[in-house]
């Protein structure tokens, strides 16, 4: 069975590029750890193929994305409500708090789902573009305060080196059913080589 490294689709037999996200998928990219049994999964050269409509699939596990989105649609339905009740002129004194209160949820909904899309498309610019470097897992936590579509958010913390200088960072995914990010363990880490500190991990989880 042959897996996409970007999305996680499924494929019976190999294929160059993924059908559903528009990533490459090499036969056998693995690359041994620093003398470790450990193997990491590498991706082909840059620049990468990569259909514009991943950039969704980024979002779609982006935890803030999701909460936004929630605050957004819920901001609509009270600014509905709302609109349509001080349009009634006899209940504009119940529509006005509920206008308020919808347009609030909306601005601040909006105002993070513009964040989000734009992380998103340095995300895909990182995934396209970005040179592959061995690192390592500082840390992995699971927050159960925070629960999305059933699924509590996953941060993985990781650091890698770049012509001598260390760097740091952290990821954050929905999708860690099959992920196994332990700390010591080897990752491939994506950096942009004029500006090390937009990374992600590869594949991205």
């Amino acid at each position: 069975m042959v897996v996409c490294p970007w999305c996680g689709t499924n494929y019976t037999a190999f294929q160059s590029n993924c059908s559903k996200c528009g990533g490459p998928i090499q036969a056998s990219q693995t690359f041994p750890a620093s003398g470790r049994e450990d193997e990491v999964l590498m991706p082909p050269p840059p620049p990468r193929d990569i259909s514009d409509n991943y950039r969704w699939k980024l979002m779609l596990a982006d935890a803030w994305s999701m909460t936004a989105g929630i605050f957004a649609l819920i901001g609509s339905i009270f600014s509905l409500v709302g609109l349509v009740l001080t349009i009634a002129i006899i209940t504009a004194f119940v529509g006005l708090p509920f206008l308020g209160i919808g347009l609030l949820f909306l601005g601040g909904g909006g105002y993070v789902l513009y964040w989000r899309y734009q992380e998103a498309l340095k995300g895909m610019n990182i995934l396209r573009n970005g040179e592959a470097v061995i690192g390592r897992v500082t840390r992995t936590e699971l927050n159960y305060s925070v629960q999305v579509n059933g699924l509590n958010p996953l941060t993985i913390g990781y650091q890698f080196q770049v012509s001598g200088k260390d760097y740091q960072s952290t990821v954050t995914a929905l999708n860690h059913i099959n992920l196994q990010f332990e700390p010591g363990k080897p990752v491939c880490v994506l950096y942009l080589p004029n500006a090390p500190e937009y990374n992600s991990l590869y594949p991205h989880p």
